[in-house]
């Protein structure tokens, strides 16, 4: 009821339904809605409000859409899947979405940029040229003030800060894929795109190759579909998305564990199964001595001599408790003539010979040596005599 002149309009009438009323305002403010934007785009177009957006708003951005993703579609790939691709994509559309952290200019479609392999924030091309440079001068001219070798010099993404050699600074401009050089704009394709297909190797490696059109942003995960056992191996082939090929059937995992007693009673799992929990007898090293010890650390030393036979059969292993061979005698390697001048080959139960020279070993006074012949005692006492000033 208008208080003024008395006279209802009908939204205070008790014979409305509800739901009729409801309705009818929807779909009042939706009519109203599109009037206002009609009206909104016709006035910037008569008035020419913001050239450089009117210009990028004419790209019919789901049509292209559409064709980048219709290989990854058609061969069963999911748009949950797409992720952070589909936010770079959109925001490639989006006038002003893009701006250069360098310059803080906005990234307009015709532009030349740069795109971090690790981000994939992209930059002005001449920007991240100039801030390449000047870091990497900067970079020489500390070092040479504190007078250090110029070891290896990087530079950084401005944004992620992941590093690249002086080789990766940019020198032309690239579409995303990076095989053409150059791309020119064209309003039925992907800014800053080909329009042929990625074909970049996917990560994590799988064999595959990215089925997008040139894009944005990193390439989505694998969408093709191949058959693979679960983790344990015991249940399987089944179809699996080969970006999700890694499955667990749920059963007991039941693989061998490594102390090769016990079985793993996990279920079926990725990775390596853990250490056993489980405790065994278990002998050292040398297989002379038995103690009860966790299956997880079967190796041990009783820290006593081997004792082991040798390969000649004459001798033992003098080693301590130790894994593996004994080796060979250590007597049938070669040996010196006790003044250590002659090295000899010979059976480990032969002793070696003298070899007839002159000792020549320096004895215990430290200025002589020995003038007897090649001998196996210890060398005598010095003979010599030196005069000594009190």
């Amino acid at each position: 009821m208008d208080s003024k002149n008395g006279k209802d309009y009908g939204y205070n009438r008790k014979n409305t339904k509800p739901g009729n009323a409801d309705k009818s305002s929807e779909r009042f403010l939706e009519a109203h809605n599109r009037l206002q934007a009609s009206v909104k785009k016709h006035l910037s177009a008569s008035k020419g409000y913001d050239e450089s957006s009117s210009e990028e708003d004419d790209l019919e951005s789901e049509t292209i859409l559409g064709s980048v993703l219709k290989s990854y579609a058609q061969i069963g790939g999911k748009s949950e899947d797409l992720g952070r691709t589909q936010n770079f994509l959109e925001d490639t559309f989006q006038s002003g979405a893009a701006t250069c952290l360098i310059c803080i200019v906005t990234v307009k479609r015709n532009e030349a940029i740069w795109s971090c392999n690790k981000c994939f924030c992209f930059f002005h091309l001449q920007c991240i040229q100039r801030w390449s440079k000047d870091s990497i001068h900067y970079q020489k001219v500390a070092l040479e003030e504190r007078q250090l070798s110029i070891s290896q010099i990087v530079w950084s993404c401005p944004k992620c800060r992941n590093e690249f050699s002086t080789k990766d600074i940019p020198k032309f401009y690239l579409c995303f894929c990076e095989k053409k050089e150059n791309p020119e704009f064209q309003p039925w394709l992907v800014p800053h795109s080909c329009g042929d297909s990625c074909n970049k190797p996917l990560i994590p490696t799988c064999g595959h190759k990215c089925l997008l059109l040139c894009h944005p942003g990193p390439c989505p995960p694998c969408p093709n579909t191949v058959s693979s056992m679960c983790h344990c191996g015991k249940n399987g082939p089944r179809p699996q998305r080969c970006s999700n090929k890694n499955w667990s059937c749920g059963k007991v995992c039941g693989r061998k564990l490594k102390c090769n007693r016990h079985f793993c009673t996990d279920i079926c799992h990725g990775d390596n199964c853990p250490p056993c929990p489980q405790k065994s007898k278990q002998s050292c090293q040398c297989a002379k001595n038995v103690m009860i010890r966790d299956c997880a650390e079967p190796l041990w030393s009783c820290m006593e001599i081997c004792g082991k036979s040798l390969k000649c059969g004459y001798h033992s292993c003098k080693q301590i408790c130790h894994k593996g061979d004994c080796g060979e005698c250590p007597l049938t390697l070669p040996r010196q003539c006790p003044c250590g001048k002659t090295s000899l080959l010979l059976s480990c139960i032969e002793d070696v010979p003298t070899c007839k020279d002159t000792c020549g070993r320096t004895l215990d006074c430290g200025v002589h040596t020995c003038s007897q012949r090649c001998h196996k005692d210890k060398c005598g006492g010095c003979l010599e005599r030196r005069i000594k000033k009190m």
